[in-house]
């Protein structure tokens, strides 16, 4: 039975090891509602290795064109699925802080431009080097620190170092990007099994209903339960 071809995570032959080695792009439009500046499209680009985002409108389709492309096979938005989920997370973005503000459908590509910078400007935990003339022998070679921004006219990342709580302009890092920032997992304790024991509770009617066959409210009902569970479970634990 023929049946469609899944989809790797990511070709090896696409993984990039440098800034702008590998970008990924997609346009998208038409918008049915031109924007301020006449644009119904817009053209987002993402870098595959520090995932900086780019994004610039236009008027016409065509003015993407001038760079070299990979195309991918009709209906497998799949193979373009890292810039796919960022027309997303920017339609999502443009969509939520555009109602919220009670602007027009016109403002779209200004609400587009402000998603992406926020995407810019998500935090991450990144590892910088630390310079041999900085550290010991015996220290570690890196520092734990949160990724802010890329640097104006630096070729760097701009770094928060939160032990000493200042800036760090560094180009030798590396992203992890499973690990969300100050959110530290706590790893459970290994603990011995227990092998668990049955203990049956037996509650006399007297004890709940007293002499007399009355109703009963619900609150006197639970109290009497507690107190026998809590005296059978006491018991138990003695007995073993």
């Amino acid at each position: 039975m023929q049946s469609k071809v899944t989809f790797k995570q990511q070709d090896k032959e696409n993984m990039s090891t440098g800034v702008l080695d590998y970008i990924h792009s997609n346009v998208w439009g038409p918008a049915l509602v031109k924007s301020l500046g006449g644009a119904r499209y817009y053209v987002g680009f993402l870098d595959d290795f520090s995932r900086k985002v780019w994004v610039y409108s236009m008027k016409e389709k065509y003015e993407s064109e001038g760079v070299k492309r990979h195309f991918t096979v009709k209906k497998t938005p799949q193979k373009n699925g890292a810039v796919k989920r960022l027309n997303r997370t920017l339609m999502e973005c443009e969509r939520c802080m555009r109602i919220h503000a009670g602007l027009p459908k016109a403002f779209w590509a200004e609400a587009v431009n402000h998603a992406s910078s926020l995407v810019n400007r998500s935090s991450s935990n990144v590892y910088a080097l630390i310079p041999s003339d900085e550290r010991t022998k015996l220290k570690p070679k890196s520092l734990e620190c949160i990724f802010l921004n890329f640097e104006s006219g630096v070729k760097g990342f701009k770094l928060r170092d939160p032990m000493n709580r200042k800036k760090i302009l560094s180009r030798d890092v590396v992203f992890d990007e499973k690990t969300m920032p100050m959110i530290k997992v706590k790893k459970p304790e290994a603990k011995e099994d227990v092998v668990g024991t049955k203990t049956t509770i037996t509650i006399s009617p007297s004890r709940v209903f007293g002499d007399s066959p009355s109703m009963q409210s619900i609150e006197n009902v639970h109290k009497v339960v507690e107190s026998d569970t809590e005296e059978a479970v006491e018991s138990s634990e003695r007995e073993s």
